[in-house]
């Protein structure tokens, strides 16, 4: 799903960056080149790093005390994001904790929810319904 995710955003950057421009007032050729293209990055490394989860997953870090990592979903991660890099924030939320197995509530920035949204629609034409959820909102 995220290497699809990737694609659908990579074919999209125009239109998310210009998303992003109304968004934040940032410039156009700034964000499609160091922000779009870094997000979909992003979201190709976390696919790729889901595939290649390596490391001691037991052992004795402290004397007398056995750690273990347990490499399984956690269930529902919520994420909120600020106004300030709305999609890239996102990006760096979502990915990880979708690339784990786990299902995603994220509220974007009441000042800048536009390019999550379109981001969101996106995403939601690839994976399963309920899997990455939307909630917009005020602070209150």
């Amino acid at each position: 799903f995220l290497l699809k995710i990737a694609s659908a955003i990579e074919a999209h950057a125009d239109e998310l960056a210009r998303l992003e421009c109304k968004n934040c007032g940032k410039p156009f050729l700034l964000t499609l080149d160091e922000e779009i293209a870094a997000a979909v990055d992003q979201i190709r490394f976390f696919a790729g790093a889901a595939r290649q989860l390596e490391g001691r997953a037991a052992g004795e870090y402290m004397e007398g005390l056995l750690s273990m990592i347990v490499r399984e979903p956690v269930g529902v991660c919520a994420a909120v994001t600020p106004w300030n890099y709305p999609l890239m924030m996102a990006v760096w939320k979502w990915a990880p904790a979708l690339a784990a197995g786990n299902t995603v509530v994220l509220k974007p920035s009441d000042t800048t929810p536009v390019s999550t949204l379109r981001m969101a629609e996106l995403m939601g034409a690839i994976l399963p319904s309920g899997v990455f959820n939307v909630v917009c909102g005020r602070r209150e």
